[in-house]
C-alpha cells in the first residue's frame, strides 16, 4: 500500500503529540515517536534477520 504524504504528516503529528505527554527528556520523546510510528506501519524493527 502506497502512503501519501498527508497521511504520513498526520501520523508524525499524532506521534509527536502522544510522545510529549509528561515526558521532558528529548531522547525519550524521540524514542516514543519512533515506537509509535513503527506500531502504525506494516514494517518495523524485527528481533531476527529474515533469510534471503
Amino acid at each position: 500500500m502506497m502512503m501519501n504524504w498527508r497521511w504520513i504528516a498526520l501520523l508524525k503529528r499524532r506521534a509527536a503529540r502522544e510522545a510529549i505527554g509528561t515526558e521532558t527528556n528529548l531522547l525519550r520523546k524521540m524514542f516514543k515517536i519512533r515506537n509509535y510510528v513503527y506500531d502504525k506501519l506494516s514494517y518495523g524493527i524485527k528481533p531476527h534477520i529474515d533469510p534471503p
